[in-house]
């Protein structure tokens, strides 16, 4: 709450500087508006004077030509805009903020030959890959703003397009299933193979550290597996984490932080997926006689 209370101070005094001809600066008709002074050559007021009948009268003056406000006038407005901040940095900080998790297929696996000649279903199972992400703040400089906020992370869709992208490089044909298909149905259908990546694990954390700085962490497995009309030729784990830091002035630069790790992680697990999919002499024997 340190910084929170440094951002609202920070802010509501300069709106109260706003108001004014600049803090403590010469303000409408020579007055000053921070402490009183007198002008040199200027008369002393006469206490037989009658200020009513020489009081300026400002109701048909220009606009802003009217008397500087005094200090409590500016204690009002340093109030207001304090409570005006706090109720926005608040309500931010209640809010819900959704993670966007972009398509992350990888460009780096390596295949030592060319391309597996087959046609290929592949089905993907994504449904560990949705969460409702809290933050943790840290236990040393960590603020507490955004301890109520939410954000809600959904990388299904980001995970199936992944691993289609990826596996279009490495294998001839690539068709994408709603259900992974047994023996039967992959003949029926005129196909080589049935490739199905699971996620199994998926874990994601989002810490934060003093003035709105995040950091997201994430990793995730997926179990692989590959068949032919002579069955099981594959079955491995592939691994990808990431840990990726924002900064900013709002809790939703933490669901930006949060998609940028979901995404690096995913990618690395492309790469793990797509080189073992492409160099596997197992699937590549089974599948010699295919196209």
């Amino acid at each position: 709450m340190r910084s929170f209370a440094v951002l609202c101070f920070a802010l509501a005094a300069g709106a109260g500087c706003s108001y004014l001809d600049g803090c403590g600066s010469v303000g409408p008709h020579g007055l000053r508006t921070g402490r009183a002074t007198r002008r040199p050559g200027s008369r002393t007021r006469d206490p037989k004077r009658n200020d009513r009948t020489h009081r300026m009268d400002y109701r048909n003056a220009p606009a802003g030509s009217g008397p500087p406000k005094g200090i409590h006038a500016m204690t009002n407005d340093f109030l207001r805009t304090a409570a005006a901040v706090s109720g926005l940095a608040l309500a931010a900080a209640s809010c819900s903020h959704a993670v966007l998790v972009r398509p992350a297929p990888s460009y780096e696996a390596f295949a030592f030959e060319a391309p597996l000649p087959a046609a290929a279903a592949v089905f993907v199972d994504a449904d560990q890959l949705f969460r409702q992400v809290r933050m943790t703040p840290d236990p040393v400089e960590g603020d507490s703003l955004c301890g109520d906020a939410s954000f809600p992370l959904d990388a299904r869709e980001a995970l199936e397009v992944s691993v289609v992208g990826t596996l279009e490089r490495l294998v001839r044909d690539i068709r994408p299933t709603a259900a992974p298909l047994d023996r039967q149905a992959m003949e029926a259908r005129g196909l080589d193979a049935v490739l199905v990546v699971r996620a199994d694990t998926f874990n994601v954390g989002l810490t934060s550290g003093p003035l709105f700085s995040f950091e997201a962490g994430a990793e995730l497995t997926l179990s692989v597996s590959a068949f032919t009309r002579d069955g099981l030729q594959l079955r491995e784990v592939v691994f990808g984490n990431a840990v990726q830091t924002q900064s900013g002035i709002t809790c939703g630069n933490g669901s930006e932080a949060l998609g940028a790790a979901v995404e690096v992680a995913i990618e690395n697990a492309m790469t793990e997926l797509g080189e073992l999919i492409a160099n596997s002499p197992a699937l590549r024997d089974s599948l010699g006689g295919s196209g």
